[in-house]
Formats: C-alpha cells, sequence, structure tokens
C-alpha cells in the first residue's frame, strides 16, 4: 500500500487534489497542515524540480482564493495557515542549506553569539523569555532589577590538567541559566550537539589544595 502511495505522490494531479481535499476538512488542523507540509517536502526531496512545480500550483491556488475572498493582499503569506505556506517554508529551508552552511551560516552564528551574549549581562526571566537587555519592546523587562555580576571558576569535567575557567554570572541567574553559562564557557567552539545538556550536568564546589 506505501509503495503504490508512493507512486501516487509523483502524480501531480493526484498530490493536488489529495491536498486540497485535506485542507477543505474541518477538522484538518494547523498542526496537520504542517505535518502534511513537511512530509511531503521529504517524500519530495529527491526530486526537487516536481516539487517546485507542484509548490508553484498550490500557490497560484492559494492566490486566487485570496483574490476570491478579497482578503488584502499583505495577509498573503503572513500566517502562513496553508499547506502550500508551509511547504515554502521548507522548500526554503532545503534550497538553502548548502548556502547557510558554506556561506551565511558563519556570520549568522557569530551575529546570534554577539546578541546572547549582551542580552546575558542583563536579567533574563526564565519562564517568559523576558530580558533586561531584550532587542524587543514585547520581550522586554521594565522593572527595575537589583542584580551583580559574579564571576565563577569552572572547570572542564573532561579535562586531564584542571584548567580553571572564569565565567561571569549574575546573582539572579537560575541554575539552568547558570549551568548554560558555565557549558557555553567550557565548550566554546564545540558544535552543540556535541556538548552535554545542562539537565544532564551537576553543579559542585572546587576544593581547593592548600
Amino acid at each position: 500500500a506505501l509503495r503504490l502511495f508512493g507512486q501516487l505522490l509523483n502524480n501531480k494531479t493526484f498530490l493536488l487534489t489529495f491536498i486540497h481535499t485535506l485542507e477543505s476538512q474541518r477538522s484538518f488542523s494547523m498542526r496537520d497542515r504542517g505535518n502534511v507540509a513537511s512530509l511531503t517536502m521529504v517524500a519530495l526531496q529527491g526530486r526537487m524540480e516536481y516539487a517546485t512545480v507542484l509548490l508553484k500550483q498550490l500557490l497560484s491556488d492559494l492566490i486566487e482564493k485570496n483574490l476570491e475572498s478579497k482578503n488584502h493582499p499583505k495577509l498573503l503569506l503572513r500566517r502562513t495557515e496553508s499547506v502550500a505556506e508551509k511547504m515554502l517554508t521548507n522548500w526554503f529551508t532545503f534550497l538553502l542549506y548548502k548556502f547557510l552552511k558554506e556561506c551565511a551560516g558563519e556570520p549568522l552564528f557569530m551575529l546570534f553569539c554577539a546578541i546572547k551574549q549582551q542580552m546575558e549581562k542583563g536579567p533574563i526571566d526564565a519562564i517568559t523569555g523576558e530580558a533586561r537587555y531584550s532587542l524587543s519592546e514585547d520581550k522586554l523587562i521594565r522593572q527595575q532589577i537589583d542584580y551583580k555580576m559574579l564571576t565563577l571558576s569552572c572547570v572542564c569535567p573532561d579535562s586531564e590538567n584542571g584548567t580553571e575557567i572564569p565565567v561571569k554570572v549574575l546573582n539572579c541567574d537560575t541554575i539552568t541559566q547558570t549551568k548554560d553559562k558555565l557549558l557555553d564557557a567550557v565548550y566554546k567552539g564545540i558544535p552543540h550537539t556535541q556538548r552535554p545538556k545542562a539537565e544532564d550536568m551537576d553543579l559542585g564546589e572546587l576544593e581547593k589544595s592548600i
């Protein structure tokens, strides 16, 4: 059955009808739309030309539907509520992967690290994500909070020589936030996928030899 369904996915008429039929169902939730879009693009990632033709047709149908309902053109592609819009996101992800990996990835990561470092100079609400030095006014901590900067000495558990690394934290940081800052310092330059998670690590006191 799966083999036959896989063959049907290569039929443009069937796939367009299949997606339109699903979207016409009231029980077809937003999560379902995202799952269908992602799984469809995964199934077609080996045939990006066909996927592009299919996506162009879905977007054309979406634009026509938007015009018929007399919605404002600016609302198109803003809410990403349709399968076509979610497929478009995945389409960009596939096609931009090489560019991000070879060209834009490093500058974007450096920008992320710089913003993260700036935000961590002040308090960050561990629950809401609001920060004293947030770039967004919607996520800005407006009330005055008294805090002090502390310098902790951290030793990598995998280090043989036990070299201490100074790490700056705030006295209002949560334990998890403190762990994250320590891990950022200890595992600097190591891919995030190869780093231990904060919840898997425990904080301990260094024993000073006299």
